[in-house]
C-alpha cells in the first residue's frame, strides 16, 4: 500500500491542515494511497472526521518508531508554512525516505537531494507531488537514490567534520599575521 508518511509534534506551522486538504485529491488519483500522521498533538486541532486513509497517532513516537514509520512510507509529506530547518527531513532522508516539503525557509536546500519542493499553502500543488512521487514510474527511487547520495556526500557525519576543519582552515588562513 502507497504511504505518505507526516512525522514530528503537530504544530499549526507545519501545514497539517494543508496535507489533510490535500488528501482527498491524492486519494481519487491512488485510490489505495495510505496517510499516517504521527506525533504529539500540541497547538492545532484535528477535525474529528478525517479523509479516507488517513490514520493518527497522537503520541510522541520514540526513535526506532520514528525510524520504523520513515523507512516504511514511500514518501515523508512536510507542508510547512514556515520554519528554518527540520530535523524531520535529514531523518527521512537517511532512512532512504523521500520528501514533498513546502520551499519555505532552509527546505529548499534539500531539492535534488531526495526532496520536490512545492509552494506553501497550496494543496493542489502538494496533492500533485504526492501522486507523482506515489503513481509516476521512477520518480520515487530517483528521489531515494538522491537521497542516499545527499546521506552520504553532504550530510554524513564524516563530511560534516571535513566540512568544519575547511572552513576553520579558511578562517585561520585569514586572522593569521603574515
Amino acid at each position: 500500500t502507497p504511504l505518505v508518511a507526516f512525522t514530528g509534534l503537530l504544530r499549526e506551522y507545519k501545514g497539517v491542515g494543508v496535507l489533510l486538504a490535500a488528501w482527498p485529491s491524492v486519494r481519487a488519483r491512488v485510490p489505495d494511497a495510505q496517510l499516517v500522521i504521527a506525533g504529539r498533538v500540541v497547538d492545532v486541532e484535528l477535525p474529528k472526521q478525517l479523509p479516507d486513509g488517513v490514520t493518527v497517532l497522537p503520541r510522541f513516537l520514540s526513535e526506532e518508531e520514528l525510524g520504523w514509520v520513515l523507512r516504511r512510507a514511500d514518501v515523508c509529506a512536510m507542508p510547512y508554512k514556515r520554519i528554518d530547518m527540520s530535523g524531520i527531513a535529514v531523518s527521512a532522508l537517511a532512512c532512504g525516505t523521500p520528501i514533498v516539503a513546502s520551499d519555505v525557509g532552509g527546505l529548499g536546500e534539500y531539492a535534488g537531494r531526495g526532496a520536490l519542493l512545492v509552494p506553501p499553502n497550496e494543496p493542489a500543488a502538494l496533492a500533485d507531488a504526492l501522486v507523482r512521487v506515489l503513481a509516476e514510474s521512477g520518480v520515487q527511487e530517483q528521489l531515494e537514490n538522491e537521497a542516499a547520495a545527499a546521506v552520504r556526500e553532504h550530510y554524513s557525519w564524516d563530511r560534516i567534520a571535513a566540512s568544519y576543519v575547511e572552513h576553520y582552515a579558511q578562517l585561520l588562513q585569514r586572522t593569521t599575521p603574515r
